[in-house]
């Protein structure tokens, strides 16, 4: 083994990192000794630590218990809330809702600087106890006010995003606290408070529910009722002793000292500017790359499996009315989870520490998804996966036992990860790193750097003779395949928000049977998108907004939007309600869609040739063909081929699907700040920017004389690309899917007519069309003949009203399944010649202009891209509400 030196910065910080056997590093080893230096802790202040290392570690311990019990108290009364509220699916919907308050509060916070502008942390604690303190009573006082079932769970789950929000104010002040210390034993005694907080919390609700109601809970729902209120009760006495608690720890002369030089540093420089704050978080961030994907993924993993799946398991074994059936959610399933939890932060000892590495981690952290088929096999609703028909009562054991070993492997490996994270960074980073594991854990829980416009004046590597410099040129090849798949990923990152929407249609027949899905999801997701880009491009907004910031707020609405709609369907919403709100996601959707792929598009056409514009063209489809197939694999693995519970198998393949579009969401935002700054891609936007500052801001008639300039130019191209998905997407999905429906919509087959029936032929042509797209291609098909073409793909629509059963174009008599075979080959023909001549007309058009053009032939292509789509897809719902072609 080879030990290596490394220098952290100022604190000059000698670290040991063991290299293995394949030469590569492990952080198992890892040890951080602080030279003498004048930004070190004073002897004095470490003496002094260690003489109060018991008060200090106990304090940071009930510290992080009472927030996690107020966090505990929300989650542990399931049976109050399954008596009061029956038909909301609280043990679904409690963890959202306590957790994206949370998540998004402490990012608003922590990304904006908020942390330290908004009151001291005296406030912060003072705030968030106040409020922890007002929702428990709201809570109680809910039970006084005879509402109805609907408005009580919504003022209760109203609660619970405040809770969340107080969670944000709290628990990161403590994360911040403990990781100034120079060891990580105090970080270990938050991580200890957090989860012992749940062991005693389902101690202390199980044992006052004994004590009110007997093991029978007899008297039912008064017995529950009066337990959850003396539970409650608990909370505001919690909440007053934290607060006595914070005030004597923080009047300790050692953590004055390191409270009063972390703020020394912000009172020195004052509130830093947000671009200087994002590079500081990303310079911290590249030495947690490890524990911060394994924080996240801890817990997503944890909190997608617990305690909903578990919880829900007894629904098809044990009578409601039931003791057991009282018990088993809580303590049953909660307890396991938490005592699990809590033996695997106390056994985080040294030794465990020096075995595992953080690398390991990560890995486990991913490994741990396999727990989900194993959750299936005892779920007895889940029929294709249940293996205890003969022993049901065995399976709830089974379940029991699944939720301890989870809580055991997240809570071993999340303090691991937690506790060495910042002693990777320099001291005056470690409140930076401190805050970045606790947005990883949020994230978890519930998914910078700016477009470079500083330009200086005279820069000598910046041309603007319109020709790219050799040696760029030179960089620009060496670096191809990442340029490459780096917009391949990001293009399809983009898309499989806009096909997660499309491709769950069976979801919406079955949620939404009165609502014609079918028609209505295209034109919902693109109108937005097509109005979105055409604003931001001639009123110049996409410059002002730059590159990165569309891509944080793009894919920052993407995961909120997939989050409203999987919560909406557990709220019990009326049909036309639910389907309203699903469909404004959509709208946000598209809008979000129009930030992201022109910033793409316009990245892409900045380079000498095609390949690259090629490379989102391809990635586009491919999101599409993954997406299908990867939502039936889903779909199968849920339900089975011969489903028995359709609805239930449906909803949770597809609450499953969704879930994936938050880890993409992330790998995107990611890859792209990459991209960004690989220097040949540097270069290319810093020239474009240099072009945008030099003439400041252009005045609106100057920017649409330079748009109608290069119209001119690609006119030919724009019309084709315009009609090609004007056809397309008047044709797709709707018509095939309604005829499709006409005659095998009752049949075994029906879940599956839709997606993959008919979505995945077109895709899987789509690709094929655009893999086609090679440099013989472009030669052979010149932009008059893409033209002519885009305009013969209307022979398309007799072609398939010939399949459709009511149309009196119909030739398939009493074979409809010949019927649906055949459309089936048409939609693969129509993404083929699609995606073909797509790609030909989207990758040329910007090479006929010169190089300070591009971006502007770029984006008028988009422009006549999504008018397309949303054109399309409005005369495709226009032919299926007024039922033309009798479709």
């Amino acid at each position: 083994m080879a030990k290596l030196n490394l220098s952290f910065g100022k604190l000059k910080a000698m670290a040991t990192i063991v290299l293995c056997g394949g030469g590569q590093p492990t952080y198992s080893t890892l040890q951080v000794t602080e030279k003498e230096d004048p930004d070190a802790i004073p002897q004095h202040i470490i003496e002094e630590i260690h003489q109060h290392k018991s008060l200090i570690y106990w304090s940071l311990f009930f510290l992080e218990a009472s927030v996690m019990w107020a966090y505990f108290s929300c989650l542990s009364a399931q049976d109050y809330y399954r008596a009061s509220f029956p038909s909301v699916h609280f043990d679904f919907l409690t963890t959202p809702l306590l957790t994206w308050p949370l998540t998004v509060g402490h990012l608003l916070q922590m990304w904006f600087g908020l942390d330290k502008s908004i009151g001291n942390r005296r406030l912060r604690v003072v705030a968030g106890y106040t409020l922890f303190s007002g929702c428990s009573i709201a809570i109680v006082a809910q039970d006084y006010l005879n509402l109805s079932e609907i408005h009580g769970a919504t003022m209760v789950l109203t609660c619970f995003g405040m809770v969340g929000v107080a969670h944000s104010f709290v628990e990161p002040a403590y994360y911040a606290m403990g990781a100034l210390f120079p060891d990580e034993s105090f970080t270990n005694a938050i991580q200890i408070g957090n989860v012992s907080a749940g062991v005693f919390n389902i101690i202390a609700s199980t044992v006052i529910r004994m004590l009110v109601g007997g093991v029978e809970l007899n008297d039912g729902k008064r017995s529950v009722q009066v337990a959850f209120y003396i539970f409650i009760g608990l909370l505001l006495m919690i909440c007053v002793a934290a607060f006595i608690i914070y005030c004597r720890l923080e009047s300790l002369p050692c953590v004055k000292y390191l409270l009063d030089r972390a703020d020394a540093d912000h009172v020195k420089h004052g509130d830093p500017p947000l671009r200087a704050l994002w590079a500081k978080f990303f310079r911290v961030g590249k030495f947690l790359v490890y524990p911060m994907i394994a924080q996240f993924m801890l817990f997503f993993c944890s909190l997608a499996l617990f305690p909903g799946i578990g919880c829900s398991s007894s629904a098809h074994v044990l009578l409601p009315t039931s003791a057991a059936m009282a018990w088993f959610c809580s303590p049953g399933i909660v307890g396991a989870f938490n005592f699990g939890d809590f033996f695997g932060r106390i056994v985080c000892t040294k030794q465990v520490y020096a075995f595992f590495s953080l690398r390991s981690c990560v890995i486990l952290s991913f490994i741990r998804w396999i727990w989900l088929p194993l959750l299936l096999t005892g779920m007895a609703s889940s029929s294709s996966m249940y293996v205890f028909s003969q022993l049901p009562m065995l399976g709830l054991w089974w379940q029991v036992f699944l939720n301890l070993v989870l809580g055991f492997t997240g809570g071993l490996l999340s303090t691991l990860t937690m506790g060495m994270a910042p002693r990777l960074v320099a001291q005056e980073d470690r409140e930076a790193a401190s805050a970045l594991m606790v947005m990883c854990l949020f994230l978890g829980m519930s998914g910078a750097y700016h477009e470079a416009v500083d330009v200086k004046e005279k820069d000598g590597h910046l041309e603007h003779n319109g020709e790219i410099p050799q040696h760029i040129l030179e960089q620009i090849d060496q670096n191809k395949n990442l340029i490459y798949w780096s917009l391949f990923f990001l293009e399809g990152s983009v898309m499989w928000a806009f096909y997660s929407c499309l491709s769950a249609q069976d979801y919406y027949a079955d949620a939404f049977p009165h609502v014609k899905f079918a028609f209505l999801t295209t034109p919902i997701l693109t109108w937005p998108l097509s109005i979105g880009h055409i604003i931001q491009m001639w009123f110049g907004l996409d410059r002002s907004l730059g590159n990165m910031k569309r891509v944080i707020v793009g894919y920052s609405l993407f995961a909120a939007c997939c989050v409203f709609i999987l919560v909406q369907g557990q709220l019990g919403l009326e049909e036309y309600t639910g389907a309203t709100l699903v469909l404004l996601c959509f709208g946000l959707v598209g809008a979000a869609h129009s930030l992201t792929e022109p910033a793409y598009y316009n990245v892409a056409a900045l380079f000498p040739d095609e390949k690259f514009t090629n490379a989102i063209q391809v990635g586009n489809v491919v999101a599409g063909v993954i997406n299908v197939v990867a939502a039936t694999l889903i779909h199968l693995a849920v339900g089975g081929v011969h489903d028995t519970d359709r609805g239930h198998s449906i909803k949770l393949s597809f609450y499953i699907f969704m879930s994936l579009l938050l880890i993409v969401c992330i790998g995107a935002v990611i890859v792209y700040y990459r991209l960004e700054k690989i220097p040949c891609v540097r270069y290319l936007l810093d020239r474009a920017a240099a072009d945008h500052i030099k003439h400041g801001q252009v005045s609106l008639p100057t920017l649409w004389s330079k748009f109608f300039r290069v119209g001119k130019v690609i006119i030919v191209p724009m019309i084709a690309q315009f009609m090609l998905f004007f056809c397309t997407l008047t044709l797709f999905p709707g018509i095939g899917i309604a005829s499709a429906y006409q005659r095998l919509g009752g049949t075994s087959a029906a879940p599956w007519l839709a997606s993959p029936g008919i979505i995945a032929p077109f895709n899987f042509g789509d690709l094929f069309g655009r893999l086609a797209s090679t440099k013989k291609a472009i030669n052979y098909f010149s932009m008059k003949f893409c033209a002519i073409t885009s305009f013969l793909r209307w022979i398309w629509l007799p072609l398939l009203l010939m399949g459709s059963p009511n149309s009196s174009l119909y030739v398939f008599g009493d074979s409809p399944s010949a019927a649906y075979a055949y459309t089936i080959v048409l939609y693969v023909l129509l993404g083929i010649s699609g995606g073909l001549f797509s790609t030909i007309t989207m990758g040329l058009a910007p090479r006929l202009v010169p190089q300070e053009d591009r971006e502007a032939a770029a984006a008028l292509m988009v422009m006549a891209l999504f008018l397309g789509l949303s054109s399309g897809s409005t005369f495709g719902w226009g032919i299926g509400n007024n039922g033309w072609f009798g479709l």
